[in-house]
């Protein structure tokens, strides 16, 4: 879970830049988000019990 929080903070800075101070980030910058998004989710799904020491 830590390495899942090291990751949301660049995404929060990024999103708060853009929503608070009226940044604009250019499109690989919102592709390099939802890459960091699915990065996210990938580590807090929980993982299955199938094929753990059977």
């Amino acid at each position: 879970m830590v390495r899942a929080i090291a990751l949301v903070e660049p995404a929060v800075a990024a999103v708060l830049g853009v929503a608070v101070l009226g940044e604009r980030l250019p499109a690989v910058s919102w592709c390099g988000l939802a890459v960091l998004a699915l990065g996210i989710v990938f580590l807090t799904l929980p993982t299955g019990s199938r094929g753990r020491g059977r």
